[in-house]
């Protein structure tokens, strides 16, 4: 089946140690729980999903086959971001995540994208670890990503010390404990896409 959900996020890119003091006063408001991920991300020939990530179009794509390691469960993904600033996405779950061909994935990718399913190709792998704590008092999570890994072909890169966090609300709330403590370490949200980051990283001759 197809699951489709909406929320309003806001990125935050800090390094490990600055985290530390903030993560006791959150595990005590909120439920946690822990995932360890590696993703293929799918693009055209030519980068026109990375392009719209990065010249901020208001309506873009994110491609990507997702395995959740203890499990080893794979779900195709469609992460779309919406003129109206919400994500959307859509899954699909596949036996393993080398699929390919399958007229059940092609009908999923071409139902959701704006492109042929054949004119997608895999252009990135990444691995991360993913803490996740869900509020106990407001409809709200924080996902923060650590131990990041990008690889293509004979390339390798990793992003140490670093912690990608996301705040996914389901309305826009002024009230959230993760927000407050990033405006007392005066650290403000900042745009950040993994796979920019890894295309950047490991291809030559992209914006």
């Amino acid at each position: 089946d197809t699951i489709y959900h909406a929320h309003l996020s806001a990125f935050f890119l800090l390094h490990l140690l600055r985290f530390h003091g903030v993560l006791p006063d959150l595990s005590r408001c909120a439920r946690c729980g822990r995932t360890d991920f590696t993703r293929f991300t799918l693009d055209t020939p030519d980068f026109t999903l990375y392009r719209q990530h990065h010249n901020g179009m208001r309506t873009r794509y994110k491609v990507r086959v997702r395995e959740y390691l203890d499990s080893h469960v794979s779900y195709w993904e469609v992460k779309q971001k919406t003129n109206c600033n919400r994500t959307i996405k859509a899954r699909l779950r596949a036996p393993d995540s080398t699929a390919d061909g399958d007229d059940l994935i092609d009908e999923f990718l071409n139902t959701h994208v704006p492109f042929d399913a054949n004119e997608l190709e895999p252009k990135l792998w990444n691995r991360f670890l993913r803490m996740t704590l869900v509020s106990k008092y407001r409809p709200e999570r924080l996902t923060l990503d650590v131990n990041l890994e990008f690889r293509w072909g004979d390339d390798y890169v990793t992003m140490p010390g670093i912690a990608v966090a996301e705040v996914k609300q389901a309305r826009s709330s002024p009230r959230s404990d993760f927000l407050e403590h990033m405006r007392q370490l005066h650290i403000r949200p900042n745009a950040f896409s993994k796979y920019c980051a890894g295309v950047y990283m490991l291809y030559d001759g992209v914006k």
